[in-house]
């Protein structure tokens, strides 16, 4: 036993070695790419920005977008993306897309195109009939087309809407090396006060 209690003090040192080596940081922000999973009526996929990722932004914070993919279809649509080719982002607009998100959701969406509209644009480059992807459009209940920037649309050239609903996003947050580690010091310190005090119970109630 004395083995065994010799050995919980020593782990309990190499945990505290890892949290001094790997200081704990905050997992509410995070810098470089950022992925996005998007969906709505059946279709989803991601986008890829850029910026720093704020959990609970003070105000919304407008993220541009690097890349798209579509990774579910309910429509037949290509999946793929920009990235891949499969995917122009450039569609009705003269600056790239971005949206602003309020750390809940996406308050707008930035692509303006020749049509003066905020909407982002999408196009299926291997779609046999002209298709887009567009997020923040809607229809109003006279089937005029508006921006709303909860809602999004599989949309066909010549006004066939092949799906459209609320549209969410969410950001796919990964946890950083330093709160792995400080997960796996926990751990160790668990197992180290097992090790120790379990015999000293086992005794006691012998």
């Amino acid at each position: 036993m004395a083995t065994s209690r010799a050995f919980g003090p020593r782990l309990a040192a190499s945990a505290i070695f890892l949290m001094a080596v790997f200081p704990g940081q905050s997992m509410g922000n995070a810098s470089g790419e950022i992925r996005w999973n998007w969906s709505f009526a059946g279709e989803a996929g991601q986008f890829v920005t850029g910026g720093v990722l704020d959990l609970d932004p003070i105000d919304p914070i407008n993220y541009p977008v690097l890349d798209y993919s579509v990774t579910q279809s309910a429509t037949g649509a290509t999946l793929g993306s920009a990235s891949g080719g499969e995917y122009f982002m450039g569609s009705f607009a003269s600056q790239l897309p971005s949206f602003t998100w309020d750390g809940d959701r996406v308050v707008a969406w930035s692509h303006r195109g020749v049509n003066g509209f905020l909407w982002n644009a999408y196009e299926d480059l291997d779609a046999a009939v002209r298709e887009h992807y567009f997020f923040g459009w809607a229809l109003d209940s006279n089937g005029a087309e508006i921006e709303d920037a909860s809602s999004a649309a599989h949309w066909r050239t010549g006004g066939v809407v092949l799906a459209a609903g609320e549209v969410t996003v969410a950001p796919v947050v990964v946890p950083e090396p330093a709160a792995a580690t400080a997960s796996l010091a926990l751990l160790i310190c668990c197992i180290a006060a097992r090790r120790h005090w379990t015999p000293a119970i086992i005794r006691g109630s012998a």
